[in-house]
């Protein structure tokens, strides 16, 4: 049975087939082959594949077979993956890049709120002085 793994725990999986499931990182495209670097809650991992790969951002489910390599993030990579692309990344994406139209309002608001005292929080009858 194929069991998903968290990225730090490819090492005790060494020859096995496994699943990781997360966000795609980075992605490097050489001639031949395409490293996939998939980040999770543990860390990252690494696939290498000679297929397209799915934008950044996007979630993916890789499956493959863990082989040792001193290039990979903690020594360890997937071989012969299978990558299937649970959801494409939002539109607007932090990669995508912001527009100096969509900057300037936070700047305005910026020179605003230097003038603005702030306050606690409290959860009940609070006073509150400036």
């Amino acid at each position: 049975m194929i069991s998903r793994v968290m990225s730090a725990e490819l090492a005790e999986h060494a020859g096995q087939r496994v699943t990781i499931a997360g966000w795609v990182h980075r992605r490097r495209r050489l001639k031949s082959v395409s490293f996939l670097i998939v980040r999770d809650r543990a860390g990252l991992a690494q696939a290498v594949t000679a297929h397209d790969l799915p934008p950044e951002e996007s979630v993916v489910q890789v499956t493959g077979t863990v082989a040792a390599s001193e290039q990979a993030p903690g020594g360890y990579e997937l071989v012969s993956p299978r990558v299937e692309v649970l959801a494409e990344p939002a539109d607007g994406s932090r990669r995508a890049g912001i527009s100096s139209a969509t900057a300037a309002p936070s700047t305005q608001m910026n020179a605003v709120t230097r003038n603005i005292s702030v306050y606690s929080v409290c959860s009940a009858d609070c006073t509150f002085a400036v």
